[in-house]
């Protein structure tokens, strides 16, 4: 006999096999007693068939369930204008396909946008995701809302990322 997967092992859903359905009595070690069976956990499993004249033959498959995947993308929320910045993933796996091209682990870019990703792991399944890069929030966008915070007359010092240069509004 031979035993033959009848699902896509990258779809996270149990693990169909099956037999061909010419023997008179199926014997999965599972417990199922017809032609296919589903499996939901990684392990080894056999089964043993009967022909009409009393006949047995046995077979084993040892099934790797593979965990959902998960990409964990590292990024700013946030960039100034032509600040050079890096996105990479926490995650390792075989392949890296970005949406710029790029086929490593973690990129640069200068440019806000959407970001996305597609890997693939060990057993050739396949994940995605993206990441949206805002351009930073220009300060006086946000006086109106510091004001309230702060109320009037206060001072606050800010410092630009890309110069470090401190900037003192008073509001």
């Amino acid at each position: 006999i031979e035993i033959d997967l009848a699902s896509n092992i990258c779809d996270l859903a149990p693990q169909v096999f099956q037999v061909e359905d010419v023997y008179n009595s199926y014997n999965w070690s599972t417990g199922s007693n017809v032609n296919t069976a589903e499996f939901n956990q990684t392990g080894s499993y056999s089964l043993t068939v009967t022909n009409e004249i009393g006949c047995e033959a046995s077979d084993s498959i040892y099934i790797e369930i593979p965990d959902e995947i998960i990409i964990d993308l590292i990024a700013p929320d946030s960039i100034c204008q032509n600040e050079i910045f890096g996105i990479a993933t926490q995650n390792a796996f075989l392949e890296y396909v970005w949406s710029t091209g790029e086929t490593t682990q973690s990129i640069t870019s200068d440019s806000t946008g959407i970001y996305s990703i597609t890997v693939t792991d060990d057993f050739g399944c396949l994940g995605s995701t993206n990441i949206v890069v805002n351009p930073f929030t220009e300060l006086s966008s946000i006086k109106d809302t510091l004001i309230t915070a702060l109320g009037n007359n206060e001072q606050i010092d800010v410092s630009s990322r890309s110069s470090g240069n401190p900037i003192s509004y008073n509001l």
